[in-house]
């Protein structure tokens, strides 16, 4: 999807929580396509004061789906490290049923890339392509149970991920019977991605210092690395214990969502 292609409409919302404020969701009988691209989404995008994701919902009378956009490099790097969608078939913000995907993973290499003076584009695009390759589970949650569910065979649940130029898209569709018995008129949904976390030894890049660590500190393992741990070694220091300094806080919000029937007419 090129920068220009989806026309994001924006929309103020001050207090989320209220009902008044819910965001209609836009009722279709084309069921979109889970790939990633967001074709089916123009005009029905939509912005949160204060936010750098654009949102979608749609439902016809059997699924829900939901879409996610954004160009702002640090949000693709908190969704990259694990992004959860909770569903609350109540409007109670309850984290009874969600989606985590992508999976949490090591982020170490991208956070250098990130922070770099230099602009490094092919470096940044190509980490991002690599995490995405790598991620064929998602996390099903439901009742405090955790299920690996392959993305690409699920005929329930269904999500995908595109990135392109610069812009990453999100795709997720979910039966309603897969939460609830039902479409109900009124539910909330929630985004949360896991809190990005300093690696040990790695470079305050606000300071020129590095931190923590002790024995084994100096360079991290690298972007494609497993663990999260390299360079960590023995000793305390900061470690993995605190967010980074300078880094935007977690993806961390819920929205009230009216769904509509759908007229078959």
């Amino acid at each position: 999807m090129y920068k220009g292609t989806i026309l994001i409409i924006i929309v103020l919302f001050s207090l989320m929580s209220c009902k008044e404020n819910a965001i209609i969701s836009q009722a279709t009988v084309n069921k979109p396509i889970i790939d990633g691209v967001l074709d089916e989404w123009e005009g029905k995008l939509f912005t949160q004061k204060g936010e750098k994701l654009g949102f979608g919902v749609m439902n016809d009378d059997s699924t829900l789906y939901i879409a996610i956009t954004t160009y702002d490099r640090q949000t693709i790097m908190q969704i990259l490290r694990g992004l959860t969608i909770w569903i609350d078939p109540n409007s109670k913000k309850n984290k009874s049923f969600g989606i985590k995907y992508p999976i949490e993973t090591d982020m170490a290499g991208l956070m250098d890339i990130s922070n770099r003076n230099s602009d490094q584009n092919e470096d940044f695009e190509y980490f991002i392509t690599q995490r995405l390759l790598q991620q064929s589970s998602m996390h099903y949650i439901k009742d405090d149970i955790v299920q690996y569910r392959d993305i690409g065979n699920d005929k329930g649940v269904q999500v995908k991920m595109f990135y392109n130029n610069g812009e990453i898209n999100y795709e997720l569709k979910i039966p309603f019977n897969e939460y609830n018995s039902e479409m109900t008129e009124k539910i909330s949904i929630g985004f949360e991605s896991v809190p990005m976390q300093r690696p040990s030894g790695s470079l305050d890049h606000s300071s020129g210092k590095s931190r923590g660590g002790g024995r084994g500190g100096g360079k991290s393992g690298g972007g494609m690395s497993g663990g999260g741990m390299s360079g960590g070694g023995k000793g305390g220091g900061q470690g993995m214990q605190g967010k980074m300094k300078g880094m935007p806080n977690p993806v961390n919000l819920w929205l009230d969502i009216n769904l509509n029937k759908v007229n078959d007419d």
